[in-house]
């Protein structure tokens, strides 16, 4: 039944997607075309649940019918159905049958439209994580003796919230951003020490604003977790 299947739906695919936010102690570890897979699955079954409502809206009068018709006290109360098999009017009873109908069906579709849109929001989500991990597998590719969680540190808690504003203005990706970040530090570090290279925090690319100093290092971990550089 299309109910039943697409009631399953978000929770199996909840934990087949949890795992590409898990376990990652450095984006680098983490295999993208993996993710994509992963998120591709995830689509394939919002459009499964999307073809599961729409079947379930095409059938809900025969439903409703078959309810009424089977187990007619969860849909009417026993002075109710009095009325309907009373020969009082017609016009009347056609209204209880009709906003009753009404009701049944907004109660059916409004569950499931809720789960998709709750599974639907997920899906943009890890969406998203994959573009951040993607950018910052990129800028590390390109910059292997960058020490990512020192850049990090370094965006979090050096780069100004003007300095981050401005990079991201710029910035026509999330690696850029961190290119950017890049050559603030090294300017600020010129004597060439072995945190010379530093790797942005990701915090400015994910909209993160105000003072980094005030951020405890419990936020900084699990920030860094979720773009794929935490420990």
């Amino acid at each position: 039944m299309a109910d039943e299947s697409n009631g399953q739906a978000p929770e199996e695919t909840n934990q087949s997607s949890g795992n590409t936010n898990d376990g990652t102690d450095n984006n680098q570890n983490v295999d993208e075309t993996e993710v994509e897979k992963g998120i591709m699955a995830d689509e394939a079954r919002y459009a499964v649940m999307e073809e599961d409502y729409n079947k379930l809206a095409d059938n809900m009068h025969d439903d409703f019918e078959s309810t009424l018709e089977t187990n007619p006290n969860t849909l009417f109360s026993e002075e109710e159905l009095e009325v309907l098999s009373s020969d009082s009017n017609i016009a009347n009873k056609n209204k209880m049958l009709r906003d009753r109908f009404e009701k049944y069906r907004d109660e059916k579709l409004n569950l499931k439209k809720d789960e998709m849109d709750d599974f639907n929001k997920e899906l943009q989500g890890r969406k998203g994580q994959l573009d951040i991990l993607s950018q910052s597998n990129k800028f590390s590719k390109e910059n292997p003796d960058v020490d990512m969680d020192a850049l990090a540190d370094f965006i979090q808690g050096d780069l100004t919230p003007n300095q981050k504003a401005n990079f991201l203005k710029v910035a026509e990706s999330k690696a850029d951003f961190l290119k950017l970040a890049h050559e603030e530090y090294t300017k600020q570090n010129p004597s060439g020490n072995k945190d010379d290279n530093l790797p942005p925090d990701l915090s400015g690319v994910n909209g993160a604003s105000g003072n980094g100093n005030q951020s405890t290092e419990m936020e900084r971990e699990d920030y860094l977790k979720s773009i794929g550089i935490g420990r």
